[in-house]
């Protein structure tokens, strides 16, 4: 999978043990290697792709799905304020290349996820959400709400969630100084965009343009975060340190670990080793 500046995703499946021509066998409609297309008329949809996309699989119904998750965000450009740029998660329930035609994607395929009902709507309109979010071929999409707000890093999916980053420029009153902007760090969940904690985002405090989200682990607990400061300890007195319960727990690192939003506990997989005799 790859995305382009002209608003496209594309897909090559790689025929193993295969060569010259029969190596790549392009996905798309009538096999023209485009997996998703979401550019329009206009510059307000002059959507690009600048970074590589996030790909995980998720179980819908009992059926395995890859998700091909990928923000929009026009980096060459980072002030402009034209472009409504999006954040996707495409769904396929085509894992490998198969007879059928497998299409192309549009932003008319997917469920447009950006008001959160299933978290803020009436009953009809949780259960509507619902009926969409359990498709396997389509998936969502969130408009960015801020002027000019732009996805500009890789997005990462850890945990059933997706982290992605964004930017939106500012103006400073001050002509004399530059305006650093506003950076959120977005976590919502891959099976149906709703927060993982109170809300989708909050805002960071980067001081340049956002960096790709990263995992950093330390023994059994795995740090999943979009802005370095998100790493600093909890301190006591700043209202979020670890229940007091934690200090005479079975696990008390796992009880902090499970009351910090950013942080999952992921115990070391024992290793296994073997010999291939001849």
């Amino acid at each position: 999978f790859v995305g382009d500046m002209g608003g496209q995703v594309w897909r090559f499946h790689i025929n193993n043990g295969e060569t010259g021509a029969a190596l790549i066998t392009p996905a798309g409609n009538g096999n023209n290697g485009v997996f998703a297309d979401i550019g329009g008329a206009g510059e307000a949809n002059a959507r690009r792709f600048y970074h590589e996309p996030e790909m995980a699989l998720i179980t819908i119904n009992g059926s395995t799905v890859l998700t091909v998750n990928i923000g929009s965000g026009y980096r060459g450009h980072p002030l402009n304020k034209v472009i409504q740029d999006r954040f996707y998660s495409f769904r396929t329930d085509k894992l490998v290349k198969g007879s059928a035609n497998e299409g192309t994607f549009t932003e008319s395929s997917l469920y447009d996820a950006t008001a959160n009902l299933l978290q803020t709507g009436t009953a009809a309109e949780q259960a509507s959400a619902e009926t969409n979010f359990n498709g396997v071929n389509g998936g969502w999409y969130i408009r960015m709400a801020g002027e000019g707000e732009k996805v500009l890093a890789r997005a990462l999916v850890a945990n059933g969630a997706v982290l992605f980053s964004t930017y939106e420029p500012r103006s400073n009153p001050n002509s004399c100084k530059a305006s650093l902007g506003i950076s959120r760090a977005y976590s919502v969940k891959l099976r149906n965009a709703t927060a993982v904690t109170d809300t989708r985002f909050v805002e960071t405090n980067a001081t340049s343009l956002p960096s790709n989200p990263q995992i950093y682990c330390a023994g059994d607990a795995c740090w999943v975060y979009h802005d370095p400061s998100q790493l600093v300890p909890l301190t006591p007195g700043d209202g979020n340190e670890p229940p007091e319960a934690c200090e005479t727990s079975a696990n008390p690192d796992k009880c902090r670990c499970d009351a910090n939003p950013n942080c999952i506990w992921m115990p070391v997989t024992p290793r296994l080793y073997w010999i291939d005799e001849e």
